[in-house]
This record gives structure tokens, sequence and C-alpha cells, in this order.
């Protein structure tokens, strides 16, 4: 799909119900509007191709929908829906609808389930920036389900969030070739602009029935963002995200299910706040490595390298760890745990390798998912070493479980 369209995921959507944020105005509020009338008469598309039914937004052939007005700085929030074989995308920042694909940037939608897209390269897939940034995972639903998009604009920054999975972060300006990405993948010839040269304000608009396969658009939203935040990207989907209340609460995000309890699988915590808690640095304020024993959502955050972090039980008592549960943090799913060792040490000097994963991933923001212990032992102290992440400069997440049998 060869779409133009900047786009600011936000994972944060999730904290109105966490309870650790507070809730972002919703966007029927008055500074969010539809992005296009029911009747489509702030619309610019060839006649009887696009319409509206029950709410739904889609089209009957492969010509694409523009709106009328040209947007600078803003986010755009919609659900989308796919069929089997569906190519569509989001356009924005289009200074020519009748040349399009080399005057835009489109965040492609795909469905990633059907065997031509699944075999494409990573940058046609669902949730990239269509030939140019692949997605950094792929969370689209199956054809027939809705999803949620949410992108912003702001400047020549864009990024892309995809059911509550930021999947795409692009830099305009370092796109200064029209033959090769910045990792040295190529681009496809009829994107012959480099993304650098194009403008940072255009129209939006969506592709519609490609290659014979549909798509349906609802609940599509626009908020314009005043240009003196175009260099505040992180400030930008903090403030903006809309709140998951109201009709768009059927779209989950992500999988909130907070800390759970292992308690009915047999086991029992053995890391309370009572024991001692040391890690490879402070972390930043407020996000402190006792967050992560401290049985609630609240992060360990920390901008290193690798991450460790250790917990020794009071009065040099042992324990056997025979499995053990991380929980994901509110946000940056960039920032999750990917590979890691956890370890285990009587004298806090000599460890000993418990448990060693690799290729790891997490589901959604403060997800908790269980591992278990093959062979386990007793010990004092427990280290978990994180040496690769899903591919943020910072480490996180909100709690380590330290479980033994009951």
């Amino acid at each position: 799909m060869k779409t133009m369209i900047a786009a600011l995921l936000v994972p944060l959507v999730l904290l109105g119900q966490t309870g650790t944020a507070a809730e972002a105005v919703h966007p029927d509020s008055s500074d969010w509007r539809p992005l296009f009338a029911e009747d489509l008469s702030d619309a610019e598309c060839p006649a009887d191709v696009w319409s509206f039914e029950n709410g739904v937004l889609t089209a009957s052939k492969d010509k694409c929908i523009w709106t009328q007005q040209e947007y600078r700085s803003f986010v755009v929030d919609l659900e989308f829906k796919t069929a089997p074989g569906t190519n569509s995308g989001v356009i924005v920042y289009c200074s020519d609808p009748k040349k399009w694909i080399p005057n835009s940037v489109e965040v492609q939608i795909a469905d990633d389930y059907a065997a031509k897209w699944a075999k494409a390269a990573p940058s046609w897939r669902c949730g990239a920036i269509f030939g140019h940034l692949p997605a950094r995972e792929s969370v689209v639903k199956k054809p027939g389900e809705w999803n949620r998009y949410t992108v912003t604009c702001v400047g020549q920054k864009i990024t892309v969030g995809l059911n509550g999975v930021e999947t795409t972060v692009m830099d305009m300006s370092k796109w200064t070739s029209a033959k090769q990405n910045p990792d040295g993948s190529a681009i496809p010839p009829w994107l012959n602009k480099p993304k650098a040269e194009l403008p940072t304000r255009g129209r939006i608009g969506f592709q519609g029935k490609h290659a014979g396969a549909p798509i349906y658009f609802r609940n599509i939203r626009v908020k314009e963002l005043p240009d003196k935040m175009v260099e505040d990207v992180a400030g930008v989907w903090r403030k903006h995200v809309p709140s998951p209340s109201g009709r768009w609460g059927e779209i989950s995000p992500g999988a909130a299910s907070g800390i759970t309890d292992f308690g009915s699988k047999g086991y029992r915590n053995t890391a309370t706040p009572k024991g001692k808690t040391t890690a490879v640095a402070p972390g930043f304020p407020k996000e402190g490595p006792e967050n992560a024993f401290d049985g609630k959502l609240k992060k360990y955050c920390v901008k290193t390298k690798e991450m460790w972090i250790q917990y020794a039980y009071t009065a040099g008592a042992a324990h056997t760890v025979s499995a053990y549960a991380i929980t994901t943090a509110n946000d940056y799913p960039t920032r999750d745990p990917k590979e890691w060792e956890l370890l285990g040490s009587n004298d806090g000097e000599t460890w000993t390798v418990v448990d060693k994963r690799e290729g790891e991933r997490f589901k959604g923001r403060h997800t908790t998912r269980l591992f278990k212990v093959a062979n386990p032992a007793a010990y004092t102290t427990y280290r978990l070493h994180v040496s690769v992440n899903c591919g943020d400069i910072s480490h996180q997440f909100s709690e380590l479980q330290l479980l033994e049998t009951k």
C-alpha cells in the first residue's frame, strides 16, 4: 500500500484504566472532531465510491478519499477492519492527491495473515511506514476484527500506534535518499522522492478497495496540535491521546490485566518489600528499583545498555524459586525485556544461572507472563539480568515475582 502518513501511537491509552495517569480528554470533546462528515461533504473523492453505512466508511473501488483541508501537526485516531488480503493505508502530508504515491507518507494497513503479506518485505506489512520503515512487531488482528490506529504527525516526526503497541517511529529527516532506507534496504522505485524533502503539511487520506480486497473504517477523529509542540513529540502523545472510555472502549489497546496472583496455580510470591533490592542504577525519578517488588503497577525504568536488578531475602533466608513472573510497564513496548537470565546466589558474589530466555515478547501493557524454572534450587539472592530489550535505549518493567511452590 502506497500512502503517506505520519503517526504517533499512544500506548498510554491504558492509563485511564490502570489509574497511573489522569484520563485524557475523550475525542468527542470540543478539540476533537470527525475527520469526515457523514455525508462526505467535506471530502474529496470520486462519486459513488466511498460511503458511510451505519457509521462505517468503506469504498467500492481502488480510489482514495481525501480531506479538503490540509493539516500540519495533528493526531488522527480511528478503527479499521481488514478482509482477507486487504492492502490499504492511512495517508498523511499529501501535497498532491493526483500524484499521491511519491508525495505523501503511508502508514500501511494489510492483512498480515494472508500468505502474500506474510511473505512480503517487512516494510509492506501492517503498522509499517510503507516501503521505508518496518513495524517493530505484527499486532494486527485477524480479518473481520476491529483494530485501533493512532497516528500523530508532528513536523518530521511520525509515530504509529496499533492496538496499544508503538509499532513505528520515523524521523523523516533521516530519509535523504529515494533509493535506499537508512537501514540499507531498497525503497520501491515508485516512491521516488526522499521523505526528508516532503512538506510537513498536507491532506489526510485513506486508500480504497485495492486489489479487490475491501477495507473498513469507523470512529475517525482528528485533533490539530499547536505548532509550538512540533519538537515535543513525547509531550504530544502523552497529553493528547484520547481516553479509552465511551464507544471506543470496546477496542482494547492491549491486555491491561495488571499483576497476576498465581496462588491458584500453587505458587507463593517470596519477593516482598521487606527484602533488600539493589540494581544497576537508581532509575528515573519515582521509577526506582524498589517498584519492582512492591506489588503495584509502578515501574522500574533505567537508561543503561543492559539492566540488572536483584533481591535478597531478609535474615539470609533461602527460597527455592520454581517459577517467576514479569509484569510489563504502562508504556513503551520497546523497553520490554526480550533476552535475560535469572541468576541465584548464596553469597552475593558467585552466581548460578537459574533460567535463561531469548526472543521473548509481551502482548500488552501491564501484562504478566509466567516463566517456569526447570531445575530449581534454594538461594538467598536472585538477580534478573536483562541483556536485550525490544529496541529502546531504556529498560523497564513493573513487577518481578519470585515464586515458590506452596
